[in-house]
């Protein structure tokens, strides 16, 4: 044997014969290997761009999801308000039938008929008879569309179900406006109508 070994055992003259792949990963692991004779202000600015290019990563994770949030916040403002839309435009339907309707007990009949069939059409919590008769009152109660439009992008149906049963006018948009400004749950809501927050603001006025 004079030390030398043949190709098919990738060793020559005691040096391995290394394929391409194992001598790619090799300088990868190298490239991974801090130069020690890199200088303070390259390792500086390498650093900094490193830390640029996280930021700049970070900066567009959350850009992109706040857009994502507020399409979201706005279709489902839009999808509300088409809803509380649809539930005047219903009441204020019914009420022209009630008004060339004279027979109470037909009518009820009536109103009983359809909200079996809406219910069983497009859903039972929506149409419920109690729900209708509040439709109804919402039509009446809210004329003016300009300001319905205004509360309608922010208020829920269950709003305006506590708003509904405010005798005042001026009250249940105060309550309505005040919801929308601060914020208000429906328990605060609900609170600051058995309160009469409106009406101890009122006398507070008067007094001073």
């Amino acid at each position: 044997m004079n030390g030398v070994i043949s190709k098919g055992d990738n060793i020559l003259h005691g040096t391995f014969l290394i394929e391409p792949a194992l001598n790619l990963k090799i300088r990868e692991r190298k490239n991974d290997v801090p130069d020690m004779n890199e200088t303070e202000e390259k390792r500086e600015k390498r650093c900094d761009i490193e830390l640029d290019m996280k930021l700049n990563k970070n900066s567009m994770i959350s850009h992109i999801s706040e857009m994502i949030d507020d399409r979201r916040c706005r279709a489902y403002s839009r999808v509300n308000q088409e809803m509380m839309m649809m539930f005047w435009e219903i009441g204020r339907h019914l009420n022209s039938v009630v008004l060339g309707n004279k027979n109470a007990e037909y009518f009820k009949k009536i109103l009983t008929e359809l909200s079996t069939k809406l219910a069983t059409e497009y859903g039972a919590m929506s149409f419920t008879e109690q729900n209708l008769y509040r439709m109804m009152l919402f039509a009446e109660r809210f004329t003016d569309l300009e300001i319905l439009s205004e509360l309608t992008k922010k208020l829920s149906w269950s709003h305006f179900i506590e708003l509904l049963p405010v005798e005042s006018e001026d009250a249940m948009l105060y309550y309505a406006r005040e919801t929308i400004e601060h914020n208000f749950s429906l328990i605060e809501l609900h609170r600051q109508i058995m309160l009469k927050a409106y009406e101890c603001r009122e006398v507070a006025k008067t007094d001073s």
